[in-house]
Protein backbone atom coordinates (compact mmCIF):
# COMPACT_ATOMS: atom_id res chain seq x y z
CA UNK A 1 0.00 0.00 0.00
CA UNK A 2 1.60 3.38 -1.39
CA UNK A 3 1.87 5.88 1.34
CA UNK A 4 -0.18 8.72 1.46
CA UNK A 5 0.82 12.33 2.53
CA UNK A 6 -1.04 15.42 3.39
CA UNK A 7 -0.71 19.01 2.95
CA UNK A 8 -1.28 20.44 6.57
CA UNK A 9 -2.17 24.16 6.67
CA UNK A 10 -1.77 26.34 9.58
CA UNK A 11 -3.07 29.32 8.08
CA UNK A 12 -3.80 32.83 10.06
CA UNK A 13 -6.27 35.87 8.79
CA UNK A 14 -7.88 38.69 9.50
CA UNK A 15 -11.51 38.86 7.97
CA UNK A 16 -11.98 42.04 5.85
CA UNK A 17 -15.09 42.85 3.96
CA UNK A 18 -14.96 41.26 0.71
CA UNK A 19 -18.10 41.72 -1.52
CA UNK A 20 -16.34 40.89 -5.05
CA UNK A 21 -17.51 37.94 -6.47
CA UNK A 22 -14.83 37.98 -9.55
CA UNK A 23 -11.43 35.81 -8.74
CA UNK A 24 -9.21 37.78 -7.17
CA UNK A 25 -5.41 36.61 -6.34
CA UNK A 26 -4.98 37.56 -2.69
CA UNK A 27 -1.63 36.05 -2.18
CA UNK A 28 0.75 35.46 -5.02
CA UNK A 29 2.52 33.76 -5.55
CA UNK A 30 3.17 31.12 -3.14
CA UNK A 31 6.12 29.07 -3.94
CA UNK A 32 5.78 26.38 -5.61
CA UNK A 33 8.72 25.29 -8.32
CA UNK A 34 7.99 26.39 -11.96
CA UNK A 35 9.59 25.71 -14.99
CA UNK A 36 9.84 28.16 -18.03
CA UNK A 37 8.86 25.50 -20.33
CA UNK A 38 5.54 24.64 -18.54
CA UNK A 39 2.93 27.68 -18.20
CA UNK A 40 -0.57 28.26 -16.07
CA UNK A 41 -3.28 30.31 -16.76
CA UNK A 42 -3.32 30.43 -12.91
CA UNK A 43 -0.39 31.00 -11.18
CA UNK A 44 0.77 29.67 -7.83
CA UNK A 45 -0.80 31.41 -5.20
CA UNK A 46 -4.74 32.17 -3.18
CA UNK A 47 -8.07 32.50 -4.94
CA UNK A 48 -11.25 33.62 -3.52
CA UNK A 49 -12.92 31.01 -5.97
CA UNK A 50 -14.26 27.83 -4.96
CA UNK A 51 -13.05 26.07 -8.34
CA UNK A 52 -10.93 27.32 -11.19
CA UNK A 53 -10.22 25.48 -14.19
CA UNK A 54 -6.88 25.29 -14.75
CA UNK A 55 -5.10 25.00 -18.12
CA UNK A 56 -1.16 23.71 -18.52
CA UNK A 57 0.73 23.95 -21.64
CA UNK A 58 4.18 23.22 -22.98
CA UNK A 59 5.84 23.28 -26.28
CA UNK A 60 4.44 21.10 -29.54
CA UNK A 61 6.89 18.53 -29.28
CA UNK A 62 5.93 17.65 -25.78
CA UNK A 63 3.30 16.07 -24.11
CA UNK A 64 1.76 16.36 -20.19
CA UNK A 65 1.17 14.80 -17.71
CA UNK A 66 -0.84 15.83 -14.54
CA UNK A 67 -0.26 14.54 -11.03
CA UNK A 68 -2.84 15.51 -8.44
CA UNK A 69 -3.55 13.49 -5.39
CA UNK A 70 -4.68 10.46 -7.02
CA UNK A 71 -5.11 11.47 -10.35
CA UNK A 72 -3.33 11.25 -13.46
CA UNK A 73 -3.73 12.98 -16.66
CA UNK A 74 -2.05 11.96 -19.54
CA UNK A 75 -2.67 14.62 -22.44
CA UNK A 76 -0.98 16.32 -25.57
CA UNK A 77 1.16 20.09 -25.02
CA UNK A 78 -2.15 21.07 -23.25
CA UNK A 79 -4.35 19.94 -19.99
CA UNK A 80 -7.17 21.55 -18.83
CA UNK A 81 -8.51 20.82 -15.12
CA UNK A 82 -11.45 21.47 -12.44
CA UNK A 83 -10.02 22.13 -9.32
CA UNK A 84 -12.32 22.14 -6.53
CA UNK A 85 -11.98 23.49 -2.98
CA UNK A 86 -12.14 20.79 -0.08
CA UNK A 87 -13.27 20.84 3.15
CA UNK A 88 -10.10 19.63 5.31
CA UNK A 89 -11.48 16.55 7.60
CA UNK A 90 -8.73 17.47 10.29
CA UNK A 91 -11.05 18.99 12.46
CA UNK A 92 -13.31 15.74 13.00
CA UNK A 93 -9.54 13.84 13.74
CA UNK A 94 -9.58 13.29 18.07
CA UNK A 95 -5.95 15.08 18.71
CA UNK A 96 -6.85 15.51 22.36
CA UNK A 97 -7.86 13.99 25.89
CA UNK A 98 -11.37 14.03 26.12
CA UNK A 99 -13.02 15.83 29.47
CA UNK A 100 -9.42 17.26 29.35
CA UNK A 101 -11.08 20.58 29.53
CA UNK A 102 -8.66 22.44 32.13
CA UNK A 103 -5.92 22.55 29.66
CA UNK A 104 -7.79 24.15 26.68
CA UNK A 105 -7.84 27.63 27.83
CA UNK A 106 -11.19 28.35 26.15
CA UNK A 107 -9.97 27.18 22.67
CA UNK A 108 -12.68 26.81 20.67
CA UNK A 109 -12.75 24.96 16.96
CA UNK A 110 -12.69 27.13 13.55
CA UNK A 111 -15.95 28.33 12.71
CA UNK A 112 -16.92 28.69 9.20
CA UNK A 113 -15.89 27.34 5.82
CA UNK A 114 -12.01 25.99 5.39
CA UNK A 115 -9.75 27.02 2.55
CA UNK A 116 -7.90 24.41 1.14
CA UNK A 117 -4.64 23.71 0.00
CA UNK A 118 -4.13 21.84 -3.45
CA UNK A 119 -0.34 20.95 -4.93
CA UNK A 120 -0.73 19.79 -8.54
CA UNK A 121 2.22 18.38 -10.07
CA UNK A 122 2.69 19.24 -14.07
CA UNK A 123 5.80 16.89 -16.28
CA UNK A 124 6.77 17.47 -19.69
CA UNK A 125 7.78 14.19 -21.68
CA UNK A 126 9.76 14.04 -24.86
CA UNK A 127 9.25 10.06 -26.07
CA UNK A 128 8.40 9.10 -22.72
CA UNK A 129 11.12 10.63 -21.07
CA UNK A 130 10.88 13.80 -18.43
CA UNK A 131 12.54 16.27 -19.39
CA UNK A 132 11.09 19.11 -17.34
CA UNK A 133 8.53 19.79 -14.59
CA UNK A 134 6.70 22.18 -12.23
CA UNK A 135 4.64 22.24 -9.16
CA UNK A 136 1.99 23.99 -8.41
CA UNK A 137 0.54 25.29 -5.14
CA UNK A 138 -2.96 26.26 -4.88
CA UNK A 139 -5.29 27.79 -1.99
CA UNK A 140 -8.83 28.51 -2.64
CA UNK A 141 -12.09 29.93 -1.31
CA UNK A 142 -10.10 32.41 0.25
CA UNK A 143 -12.73 35.30 0.79
CA UNK A 144 -10.57 37.84 2.19
CA UNK A 145 -7.31 38.95 2.30
CA UNK A 146 -4.26 37.19 4.04
CA UNK A 147 -2.43 39.61 6.70
CA UNK A 148 -0.26 37.14 8.56
CA UNK A 149 1.87 35.04 7.72
CA UNK A 150 0.71 31.50 5.70
CA UNK A 151 2.69 27.81 7.19
CA UNK A 152 2.76 24.64 5.45
CA UNK A 153 3.75 21.99 6.52
CA UNK A 154 3.90 18.68 4.51
CA UNK A 155 4.13 15.37 6.10
CA UNK A 156 3.14 11.72 5.45
CA UNK A 157 -0.03 11.61 7.34
CA UNK A 158 1.17 8.58 9.49
CA UNK A 159 3.38 11.16 11.07
CA UNK A 160 0.74 13.04 12.66
CA UNK A 161 -2.85 10.94 13.30
CA UNK A 162 -1.82 7.35 12.79
CA UNK A 163 -2.89 5.76 16.31
CA UNK A 164 0.60 3.69 16.63
CA UNK A 165 3.05 6.76 15.70
CA UNK A 166 1.32 9.68 15.33
CA UNK A 167 2.53 12.86 17.33
CA UNK A 168 -0.47 14.56 17.22
CA UNK A 169 -3.23 12.15 18.53
CA UNK A 170 -2.77 10.46 22.09
CA UNK A 171 -2.47 7.24 20.40
CA UNK A 172 -3.13 3.38 21.77
CA UNK A 173 -0.44 3.25 24.37
CA UNK A 174 -2.03 6.20 26.17
CA UNK A 175 -3.08 5.68 30.02
CA UNK A 176 -4.96 8.07 31.75
CA UNK A 177 -3.21 7.65 35.16
CA UNK A 178 -0.14 8.56 33.57
CA UNK A 179 -1.61 11.18 31.25
CA UNK A 180 1.41 13.56 30.41
CA UNK A 181 4.05 10.05 30.85
CA UNK A 182 2.28 8.18 27.92
CA UNK A 183 0.98 8.26 24.91
CA UNK A 184 2.37 9.29 21.93
CA UNK A 185 2.34 13.05 23.04
CA UNK A 186 5.01 11.71 25.45
CA UNK A 187 7.22 9.73 23.16
CA UNK A 188 7.60 12.63 20.88
CA UNK A 189 9.07 14.67 23.40
CA UNK A 190 12.41 13.08 22.22
CA UNK A 191 12.01 11.50 19.14
CA UNK A 192 12.05 14.49 16.50
CA UNK A 193 10.30 13.99 13.23
CA UNK A 194 11.15 15.14 9.83
CA UNK A 195 8.69 17.29 7.72
CA UNK A 196 9.14 20.14 4.75
CA UNK A 197 7.74 23.23 5.71
CA UNK A 198 7.44 26.33 3.59
CA UNK A 199 6.24 29.95 5.36
CA UNK A 200 4.56 32.89 2.80
CA UNK A 201 5.30 36.33 4.76
CA UNK A 202 5.19 39.88 2.76
CA UNK A 203 3.23 37.83 -0.37
CA UNK A 204 6.28 35.45 -1.33
CA UNK A 205 8.36 32.21 0.34
CA UNK A 206 10.34 33.41 3.39
CA UNK A 207 11.48 29.93 4.12
CA UNK A 208 11.62 26.54 2.52
CA UNK A 209 13.20 23.65 3.64
CA UNK A 210 13.42 20.19 5.75
CA UNK A 211 13.30 20.52 9.21
CA UNK A 212 12.78 18.23 12.37
CA UNK A 213 9.85 19.11 14.61
CA UNK A 214 7.68 17.73 17.98
CA UNK A 215 4.84 19.05 19.53
CA UNK A 216 5.36 21.72 21.85
CA UNK A 217 4.96 21.74 25.14
CA UNK A 218 4.95 19.14 28.42
CA UNK A 219 1.05 19.35 29.37
CA UNK A 220 -0.32 21.54 26.53
CA UNK A 221 0.01 18.63 23.82
CA UNK A 222 -3.23 17.03 25.82
CA UNK A 223 -5.15 20.04 24.67
CA UNK A 224 -6.92 20.48 21.36
CA UNK A 225 -4.88 23.69 20.59
CA UNK A 226 -0.96 22.57 19.66
CA UNK A 227 1.63 24.22 18.59
CA UNK A 228 4.84 22.87 16.39
CA UNK A 229 8.18 23.41 17.34
CA UNK A 230 10.81 23.26 14.92
CA UNK A 231 14.58 22.75 14.64
CA UNK A 232 16.70 25.07 12.20
CA UNK A 233 20.38 23.57 11.77
CA UNK A 234 23.07 24.30 8.97
CA UNK A 235 22.95 20.88 7.72
CA UNK A 236 19.40 21.44 6.69
CA UNK A 237 19.34 22.27 2.99
CA UNK A 238 17.44 25.54 2.97
CA UNK A 239 17.07 27.95 -0.31
CA UNK A 240 18.73 31.03 -0.30
CA UNK A 241 16.28 33.00 1.76
CA UNK A 242 14.68 35.95 0.09
CA UNK A 243 13.72 38.97 2.18
CA UNK A 244 10.75 40.85 0.40
CA UNK A 245 10.91 43.79 1.73
CA UNK A 246 8.13 45.84 0.15
CA UNK A 247 5.87 44.83 -2.64
CA UNK A 248 2.79 45.59 -4.59
CA UNK A 249 1.33 44.52 -7.64
CA UNK A 250 4.31 44.81 -10.29
CA UNK A 251 7.29 45.87 -7.60
CA UNK A 252 9.05 44.47 -5.26
CA UNK A 253 11.96 45.18 -3.12
CA UNK A 254 14.47 42.23 -2.04
CA UNK A 255 16.85 42.05 0.31
CA UNK A 256 19.25 39.17 -0.87
CA UNK A 257 20.73 38.60 2.55
CA UNK A 258 24.32 38.53 1.21
CA UNK A 259 23.29 35.69 -0.45
CA UNK A 260 24.65 34.59 -4.39
CA UNK A 261 23.86 36.59 -6.55
CA UNK A 262 23.52 34.87 -9.61
CA UNK A 263 20.80 32.58 -7.41
CA UNK A 264 18.73 35.61 -5.97
CA UNK A 265 18.95 37.22 -9.13
CA UNK A 266 17.45 34.35 -11.30
CA UNK A 267 14.64 33.58 -8.43
CA UNK A 268 13.86 37.69 -8.72
CA UNK A 269 13.61 37.75 -12.68
CA UNK A 270 10.92 34.89 -12.33
CA UNK A 271 9.11 37.15 -9.88
CA UNK A 272 9.29 40.08 -12.27
CA UNK A 273 7.69 37.63 -14.86
CA UNK A 274 5.17 36.62 -12.83
CA UNK A 275 4.20 39.92 -12.16
CA UNK A 276 4.41 41.47 -15.25
CA UNK A 277 2.11 38.26 -16.41
CA UNK A 278 -0.78 40.09 -13.90
CA UNK A 279 0.22 43.58 -14.65
CA UNK A 280 2.00 44.12 -17.66
CA UNK A 281 5.23 44.90 -16.11
CA UNK A 282 7.08 43.77 -13.02
CA UNK A 283 10.46 45.12 -11.65
CA UNK A 284 12.45 43.42 -8.91
CA UNK A 285 15.24 45.78 -6.92
CA UNK A 286 17.66 43.69 -5.21
CA UNK A 287 20.05 45.22 -2.31
CA UNK A 288 22.27 43.64 -0.23
CA UNK A 289 23.59 40.95 -2.88
CA UNK A 290 27.05 39.68 -4.12
CA UNK A 291 28.11 39.48 -8.00
CA UNK A 292 24.83 38.52 -9.91
CA UNK A 293 27.46 37.17 -13.33
CA UNK A 294 26.29 37.68 -16.32
CA UNK A 295 23.46 40.09 -16.96
CA UNK A 296 21.91 38.60 -20.30
CA UNK A 297 21.58 35.13 -18.31
CA UNK A 298 18.78 36.81 -16.38
CA UNK A 299 16.94 38.89 -18.68
CA UNK A 300 17.32 35.91 -21.70
CA UNK A 301 14.73 33.95 -18.91
CA UNK A 302 12.04 36.75 -19.26
CA UNK A 303 12.02 35.97 -23.50
CA UNK A 304 11.30 32.00 -22.61
CA UNK A 305 7.83 33.54 -21.25
CA UNK A 306 7.25 35.90 -24.38
CA UNK A 307 8.67 39.21 -22.32
CA UNK A 308 11.35 41.84 -23.00
CA UNK A 309 13.90 41.33 -20.19
CA UNK A 310 16.11 43.78 -18.64
CA UNK A 311 19.02 42.94 -16.25
CA UNK A 312 21.20 45.35 -14.62
CA UNK A 313 23.62 46.00 -11.60
CA UNK A 314 26.23 48.17 -9.92
CA UNK A 315 29.89 46.75 -8.98
CA UNK A 316 32.70 47.64 -7.78
CA UNK A 317 34.41 51.21 -8.06
CA UNK A 318 36.74 50.72 -10.76
CA UNK A 319 35.72 52.90 -13.54
CA UNK A 320 37.43 56.64 -13.09
CA UNK A 321 34.43 59.74 -12.88
CA UNK A 322 34.87 61.56 -16.27
CA UNK A 323 37.93 63.85 -14.83
CA UNK A 324 39.02 61.88 -12.01
CA UNK A 325 42.19 59.57 -11.83
CA UNK A 326 40.46 57.38 -9.17
CA UNK A 327 37.53 54.69 -9.26
CA UNK A 328 34.01 55.57 -8.06
CA UNK A 329 32.07 53.76 -10.00
CA UNK A 330 31.36 50.38 -11.05
CA UNK A 331 31.14 48.72 -14.49
CA UNK A 332 27.51 48.58 -14.17
CA UNK A 333 27.17 46.23 -17.41
CA UNK A 334 23.54 45.72 -18.46
CA UNK A 335 21.60 42.80 -20.56
CA UNK A 336 18.46 43.42 -23.08
CA UNK A 337 16.91 40.21 -24.23
CA UNK A 338 13.88 40.10 -26.73
CA UNK A 339 12.24 36.78 -27.91
CA UNK A 340 12.15 36.01 -31.50
CA UNK A 341 11.31 33.55 -33.79
CA UNK A 342 14.18 33.22 -35.47
CA UNK A 343 15.38 30.47 -33.25
CA UNK A 344 17.43 32.76 -30.95
CA UNK A 345 17.05 35.90 -28.78
CA UNK A 346 18.01 39.80 -29.55
CA UNK A 347 20.35 40.04 -26.75
CA UNK A 348 22.44 43.09 -25.71
CA UNK A 349 24.91 42.15 -22.70
CA UNK A 350 27.57 45.05 -22.81
CA UNK A 351 29.65 46.78 -19.43
CA UNK A 352 29.74 50.65 -19.67
CA UNK A 353 33.70 50.14 -19.59
CA UNK A 354 35.36 50.04 -22.46
CA UNK A 355 36.66 47.19 -21.97
CA UNK A 356 37.62 45.16 -18.11
CA UNK A 357 40.80 44.19 -16.06
CA UNK A 358 39.93 40.50 -17.19
CA UNK A 359 40.82 41.23 -21.11
CA UNK A 360 43.95 43.82 -19.69
CA UNK A 361 45.29 40.79 -18.47
CA UNK A 362 45.00 38.77 -21.53
CA UNK A 363 47.13 42.03 -23.37
CA UNK A 364 49.59 41.77 -20.58
CA UNK A 365 49.92 37.62 -20.91
CA UNK A 366 50.33 37.72 -24.87
CA UNK A 367 52.04 41.17 -24.30
CA UNK A 368 50.04 42.84 -26.85
CA UNK A 369 49.34 46.87 -26.68
CA UNK A 370 46.24 47.73 -25.49
CA UNK A 371 43.96 50.58 -27.04
CA UNK A 372 44.71 54.11 -25.47
CA UNK A 373 40.42 55.01 -23.93
CA UNK A 374 40.60 51.41 -21.94
CA UNK A 375 41.95 52.44 -18.52
CA UNK A 376 43.87 55.36 -16.63
CA UNK A 377 47.43 54.66 -14.79
CA UNK A 378 47.06 55.38 -11.38
CA UNK A 379 48.72 58.70 -11.42
CA UNK A 380 45.35 59.26 -14.08
CA UNK A 381 47.41 59.02 -17.30
CA UNK A 382 45.78 57.37 -20.79
CA UNK A 383 48.10 54.10 -21.39
CA UNK A 384 48.17 51.30 -23.60
CA UNK A 385 50.96 49.79 -21.87
CA UNK A 386 48.12 46.43 -20.01
CA UNK A 387 50.46 46.25 -16.85
CA UNK A 388 50.32 50.10 -16.07
CA UNK A 389 46.44 49.93 -16.47
CA UNK A 390 46.28 47.16 -14.14
CA UNK A 391 47.58 49.42 -11.08
CA UNK A 392 44.80 52.12 -12.32
CA UNK A 393 41.27 52.68 -13.26
CA UNK A 394 38.97 51.47 -15.89
CA UNK A 395 37.71 54.78 -18.67
CA UNK A 396 33.58 54.55 -19.64
CA UNK A 397 32.60 53.97 -23.32
CA UNK A 398 31.80 56.78 -24.99
CA UNK A 399 33.95 58.55 -22.35
CA UNK A 400 31.59 60.89 -20.55
CA UNK A 401 28.66 59.21 -21.79
CA UNK A 402 30.04 55.95 -20.28
CA UNK A 403 30.64 57.30 -16.74
CA UNK A 404 27.10 59.06 -16.97
CA UNK A 405 25.11 55.92 -17.38
CA UNK A 406 27.09 53.71 -14.65
CA UNK A 407 26.35 57.02 -12.28
CA UNK A 408 22.65 56.91 -13.41
CA UNK A 409 23.08 52.76 -12.63
CA UNK A 410 24.10 53.01 -9.27
CA UNK A 411 21.27 55.57 -8.68
CA UNK A 412 18.44 52.79 -10.07
CA UNK A 413 19.70 50.07 -8.02
CA UNK A 414 21.63 50.87 -4.74
CA UNK A 415 20.37 54.49 -3.98
CA UNK A 416 16.95 53.69 -4.52
CA UNK A 417 17.38 50.24 -2.93
CA UNK A 418 18.96 51.49 0.30
CA UNK A 419 21.97 49.54 -0.83
CA UNK A 420 25.61 49.79 -1.60
CA UNK A 421 26.20 52.62 -4.29
CA UNK A 422 30.03 54.11 -5.28
CA UNK A 423 32.40 53.18 -3.26
CA UNK A 424 30.34 50.62 -1.40
CA UNK A 425 30.19 47.58 -3.56
CA UNK A 426 32.97 44.92 -2.79
CA UNK A 427 34.56 47.25 -0.43
CA UNK A 428 33.97 44.66 2.42
CA UNK A 429 35.13 41.12 1.24
CA UNK A 430 32.26 39.50 4.05
CA UNK A 431 29.24 41.89 3.18
CA UNK A 432 29.90 43.00 -0.57
CA UNK A 433 26.45 45.03 -0.48
CA UNK A 434 26.01 44.92 -4.50
CA UNK A 435 22.37 46.20 -5.79
CA UNK A 436 20.83 45.17 -8.70
CA UNK A 437 17.47 45.56 -11.12
CA UNK A 438 15.40 42.48 -12.73
CA UNK A 439 12.46 43.81 -15.46
CA UNK A 440 10.10 41.67 -17.40
CA UNK A 441 7.65 43.53 -19.84
CA UNK A 442 4.96 41.43 -21.15
CA UNK A 443 4.44 41.97 -24.98
CA UNK A 444 1.34 40.17 -24.87
CA UNK A 445 0.27 43.09 -22.80
CA UNK A 446 0.63 45.25 -25.93
CA UNK A 447 0.16 42.60 -29.00
CA UNK A 448 -0.07 39.28 -30.32
CA UNK A 449 2.51 37.64 -29.78
CA UNK A 450 2.38 36.41 -33.60
CA UNK A 451 2.44 40.28 -33.98
CA UNK A 452 5.49 41.23 -32.72
CA UNK A 453 7.45 38.43 -34.06
CA UNK A 454 6.10 40.25 -37.65
CA UNK A 455 7.18 43.61 -36.65
CA UNK A 456 10.89 42.51 -34.93
CA UNK A 457 11.57 40.11 -38.37
CA UNK A 458 10.39 42.94 -40.45
CA UNK A 459 13.06 45.52 -38.33
CA UNK A 460 15.92 43.24 -38.33
CA UNK A 461 15.48 42.46 -41.87
CA UNK A 462 15.59 46.48 -43.00
CA UNK A 463 18.56 46.97 -41.10
CA UNK A 464 20.46 43.88 -42.72
CA UNK A 465 18.98 45.10 -46.19
CA UNK A 466 21.17 48.85 -45.69
CA UNK A 467 24.11 49.38 -47.81
CA UNK A 468 27.80 48.35 -46.13
CA UNK A 469 30.81 50.30 -44.80
CA UNK A 470 33.76 49.69 -47.19
CA UNK A 471 35.55 46.57 -45.32
CA UNK A 472 32.14 45.28 -43.73
CA UNK A 473 30.26 41.98 -45.16
CA UNK A 474 27.40 42.02 -42.68
CA UNK A 475 25.24 43.80 -40.89
CA UNK A 476 24.75 42.55 -37.13
CA UNK A 477 21.91 42.88 -34.90
CA UNK A 478 22.22 42.11 -30.70
CA UNK A 479 22.51 38.47 -30.77
CA UNK A 480 24.10 37.26 -33.88
CA UNK A 481 27.22 37.01 -32.63
CA UNK A 482 25.99 35.38 -29.45
CA UNK A 483 24.01 32.89 -31.81
CA UNK A 484 27.07 32.17 -33.76
CA UNK A 485 29.23 31.38 -30.69
CA UNK A 486 26.80 29.10 -29.20
CA UNK A 487 26.63 26.63 -32.49
CA UNK A 488 29.82 26.95 -32.69
CA UNK A 489 30.83 25.83 -28.97
CA UNK A 490 28.69 23.20 -29.31
CA UNK A 491 30.19 21.87 -32.45
CA UNK A 492 33.41 22.13 -31.53
CA UNK A 493 33.98 22.63 -27.45
CA UNK A 494 34.87 25.15 -25.44
CA UNK A 495 38.59 26.57 -24.70
CA UNK A 496 40.06 27.19 -21.46
CA UNK A 497 42.72 28.87 -20.42
CA UNK A 498 45.41 26.38 -18.69
CA UNK A 499 45.32 28.07 -15.38
CA UNK A 500 41.38 28.55 -15.02
CA UNK A 501 41.72 24.67 -15.51
CA UNK A 502 44.79 24.16 -12.64
CA UNK A 503 42.41 26.54 -10.33
CA UNK A 504 39.32 24.36 -10.89
CA UNK A 505 41.68 20.71 -10.23
CA UNK A 506 42.84 22.44 -6.93
CA UNK A 507 39.46 23.31 -6.07
CA UNK A 508 38.35 19.36 -6.80
CA UNK A 509 41.24 18.18 -4.88
CA UNK A 510 40.20 20.52 -1.45
CA UNK A 511 36.29 19.54 -2.41
CA UNK A 512 37.95 15.44 -2.72
CA UNK A 513 35.94 14.74 -6.57
CA UNK A 514 37.32 14.32 -9.75
CA UNK A 515 39.66 16.89 -11.62
CA UNK A 516 38.29 18.09 -15.07
CA UNK A 517 38.44 15.98 -17.89
CA UNK A 518 39.93 17.62 -20.80
CA UNK A 519 39.60 16.16 -24.15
Amino acid sequence: MKKKSILFILTIFIISCNNSKKTKNFFSPLYGVNSLNISSNYISGSYSEDSIFVKFKTGNDLNLKLIYNLDTIKGSNEITYNLKKLIPKLINIPTAIEDYSKYVNNWKAPVGKFSSFHQIKVLALKDNIVVDSSIYNYLLGIKSELKFPIVNLKVNSRMLFDPKVGCYVPGNSFNREKDQTSGNFYKFKKRKQTGEIEIFNNNQMFLNGSFLFRIHGYITPLAPQKSLRFYIHQKNKLNTLLDIVKESSSLALVDAKNGIGTVQASKCMDIAITKAKNEGIGQVIIKNSTHFGSSSVHAVRATKKNCIGIAYTNAGPEMAPWGSRRGGVGTNPWGISCPTNRGYPLILDIALTTAGKGMMRWHEREQIPMPNDWALTKEGEETTNPSDAMDGFLLGIGKYKGYGLSFMTDILTGVISGGGYGLIPYSDPKKLDVSHSLTAINIEWFMEISDFYSRINDFVDTLKKLPLRPGFDEILVPGDLENKRVKEKLENGILIDSEVIDSFNILAKDLNIDKLKIK
